[in-house]
C-alpha cells in the first residue's frame, strides 16, 4: 500500500510537524481511496431480509413472469372471433361451460360459441383470447348474451410481460428497494447475494464537548457530530460496533482506536486532525499504523486524513460540524461505496445561480444553496459559503454546489449543477 501512496505523491509521515505537511487536491484524495480501499467479502441472505443491502451480483429473472397468460378482470373468458360482430340490436350469446378460479386452471379449451366464468388472475383457458367485465353481459340461465366486440388480448395479462425469463432485474452495486425486493420475489428468488455491511465505529474528540442534556458550563459545547456520523453511517448502510467521545488525551484516544480496529473496517474520528498541541490523531497512526493522506485543497474540510491501522481503514474528520458533514459527504460516501460495490448516485438539479460567489483558485468551495421554483425555472440563492461550524446553514439548504479547484467563483445567472440534500 505504500508503494501506491508514494506513487501518487503523497509521503510517509514520521515526525509531528505544525500545520500540514502537503495538501493534495480532492481528486488525488478520491485516487488514493480508491487505490487503497477494498471491498467487503459477500453473503447470501434471504431476499425479504435484503432491503438497503447492496448487491453483489446481477439478479435475473429465473422464469417468465406472470408465468401464464391470465385474466386482469373478474368476467367471462371468450374467443374475440366469436363477439366480432356483437352489437346492442344483435348480441351474441355465449354457452357457459365452466367457472376458474385464481390458483386453477381450466378444466376444458373454450370451443366456438363457448365461454368460461373466469376471476381476476386466473390462468386464461386454452382457445380464448378475452376476457368480458361481467358488467358488460347478461348472463341467464347459463349463457350470457355479449352486446360489443372485444380485441383479442382485452383484459388479459400475457405471460412475461413483466419479466422475461433471463431479464435483468436488478444489477451489481444497487441498493435493494422495497420495490426492487418485491420484484425479486415475484419471480420465486428465496436469497439473493450481497456485500457484507461495513462495521463501522466512531470516536467524537474533544475536552470542550458536553452530552445532550447535561449542564452547559463556560467554555463547553454540547457535541452534535457524534449524533450525525451515527446517523450518516445508518443511513449508508453501516453497522454501528463502538461509538465513544473522548477528551484530549492521547492515550485515551490510543486505546479506543486500538480497541476498535480489532473488530471494525471503518473508523471514523471526529477532531484531533488539524495542528494544535492536542490534535493527536495524526500522530497516533504514524506510531501504531499508516496515513495515505492528510490536508486536501477543499474548504471547510482541509485538515480531512485517510489512514490505515490493523487492516482497518480510518477517516479523520475536522471537529466543526459542517465541516465534518462535508468530508463525510465527500470521502466517507466514496470509501463506503468501495467497501460494498455500491454505486451511489447523486440527486442533481439544474439551477441559475442568484448571485456571484467568490472562491479561492486551487481549492475545492462547498457553497450551500436554498431551490426557488419560478416561472422561468429553478434558481439556486446562496446561503453561506464560509462559516464551517455553522449547522443552521444546512437546515436553511436544499443543495450543495460544488465550485472547483480550477475556477475563482461563480457568476450570477450561471447555471449550476445542484446536488440535493
Amino acid at each position: 500500500m505504500w508503494c501506491i501512496a508514494f506513487s501518487l505523491g503523497v509521503k510517509t509521515l514520521k515526525t509531528r510537524w505544525k500545520g500540514f505537511r502537503e495538501t493534495i487536491s480532492p481528486l488525488k484524495a478520491l485516487k488514493i481511496i480508491e487505490l487503497n480501499v477494498k471491498q467487503l467479502d459477500t453473503e447470501k441472505i434471504s431476499v425479504y431480509s435484503s432491503i438497503n443491502r447492496v448487491l453483489a451480483e446481477n439478479v435475473r429473472s429465473p422464469i417468465d413472469s406472470p408465468p401464464f397468460n391470465r385474466a386482469l378482470m373478474d368476467g367471462f373468458a371468450v374467443r374475440s372471433s366469436d363477439v366480432s360482430k356483437a352489437t346492442h340490436e344483435n348480441p351474441v350469446i355465449l354457452r357457459i361451460t365452466n367457472t376458474c378460479y385464481a390458483g386453477e386452471k381450466a378444466l376444458h379449451p373454450v370451443e366456438r360459441g363457448e365461454a368460461v366464468k373466469i376471476m381476476t388472475g386466473s390462468v386464461l383457458p386454452e382457445n380464448s383470447d378475452s376476457v368480458i367485465e361481467l358488467e358488460e353481459v347478461e348472463e341467464e340461465e347459463g349463457y350470457i348474451k355479449v352486446f360489443k366486440p372485444v380485441r383479442a388480448k382485452y383484459n388479459v395479462g400475457l405471460q412475461g410481460e413483466d419479466f422475461k425469463k433471463g431479464s435483468l432485474i436488478g444489477g451489481k452495486g444497487e441498493i435493494i428497494t422495497p420495490l426492487l425486493c418485491a420484484a425479486m420475489s415475484s419471480v420465486g428468488i428465496k436469497t439473493v447475494k450481497v456485500s457484507k455491511r461495513p462495521r463501522v465505529s466512531i470516536l467524537v474528540t474533544g475536552s470542550e464537548l458536553l452530552n445532550p442534556g447535561e449542564k452547559l458550563q463556560p467554555g463547553k459545547i454540547y457535541d452534535s457530530n457524534t449524533a450525525l456520523l451515527k446517523g450518516l453511517a445508518v443511513e449508508y448502510g453501516c453497522e454501528i460496533r463502538f461509538m465513544e467521545r473522548r477528551k484530549d488525551e492521547k492515550e485515551g484516544i490510543r486505546g479506543f482506536i486500538i480497541k476498535a480496529s480489532e473488530k471494525t473496517d471503518l473508523l471514523i474520528i471526529s477532531g484531533g486532525m488539524s495542528a494544535g498541541e492536542k490534535d493527536f490523531l495524526p500522530e497516533i497512526l504514524e506510531e501504531e499504523g499508516k496515513i495515505f493522506f492528510h490536508g486536501v485543497s477543499m474548504r471547510p474540510g482541509k485538515p480531512t486524513l485517510l489512514g490505515e491501522i490493523n487492516s482497518t481503514v480510518v477517516l479523520g474528520l475536522p471537529g466543526s460540524p459542517a465541516a465534518c458533514l462535508f468530508s463525510f459527504l465527500y470521502f466517507g460516501r466514496k470509501i463506503i461505496s468501495q467497501l460494498t460495490g455500491w454505486k451511489m448516485k447523486k440527486r442533481i438539479v439544474r439551477a441559475v445561480l442568484t448571485k456571484d460567489v467568490p472562491s479561492k483558485f486551487g481549492t475545492l468551495d462547498f457553497l450551500r444553496v436554498k431551490l426557488k421554483r419560478k416561472p422561468v425555472g429553478l434558481f439556486a440563492e446562496p446561503v453561506r459559503l464560509k462559516g464551517s461550524s455553522l449547522i443552521s446553514s444546512f437546515l436553511k439548504s436544499d443543495g450543495i454546489v460544488y465550485i472547483g479547484e480550477d475556477k475563482e467563483g461563480l457568476n450570477k445567472g450561471e447555471i449550476v449543477d445542484v446536488e440535493l440534500l
